[in-house]
């Protein structure tokens, strides 16, 4: 019970950065997405229900404080928990978290996570999906990629000093 409390408490906190804080850190339209990286840690940590169920709880939350296009991001951030939590293995979760595979997964999980989101966001609209992808999708990956390392050195650090 603890620890679904804690993770609903992060799960609010995360929503709550992606929301007023990240936006500040936004180069040009462009901004790192946390709940993915928060989505793929919980897929990686606790496994593919738990990560499906926390990816529509933040699109949800997402969908009401945007008030863009209802249901869309809480359609993309379940399908997102669903996908990566093929990658579950409480074996290995430890060292996914304090290597480069982590960087790998959360980088595909952002891409394939865009790719679905502008699919549908631009359909109906002047805007091509190869545009989409090409100004905000691609580089919303590969800035949430590069967030990614934060928590990765993080986990080694951890790791390393765990070991000692």
């Amino acid at each position: 019970m603890e620890n679904k409390l804690q993770i609903i408490l992060l799960l609010l906190v995360v929503v709550f950065l992606q929301s007023t804080i990240v936006p500040f850190f936004a180069i040009g339209m462009i901004q790192p997405d946390i709940t993915l990286i928060f989505i793929a840690s919980i897929a990686i940590y606790s496994g593919q229900i738990p990560a499906t169920i926390i990816g529509f709880a933040i699109g949800v939350t997402l969908d009401l404080l945007s008030g863009e296009f209802f249901g869309l991001s809480a359609f993309t951030k379940t399908l997102t928990g669903f996908l990566v939590g093929y990658i579950y293995n409480e074996n290995r979760s430890e060292i996914i978290f304090s290597s480069y595979q982590y960087i790998v997964i959360v980088g595909v999980t952002a891409l394939v996570h865009n790719i679905i989101y502008f699919a549908i966001y631009t359909q109906g609209t002047s805007t091509t999906f190869l545009n989409a992808m090409i100004d905000a999708g691609f580089f919303s990956a590969l800035y949430t990629l590069t967030i990614t390392f934060f928590p990765m050195i993080y986990f080694q650090r951890k790791k390393s000093s765990f070991i000692k």
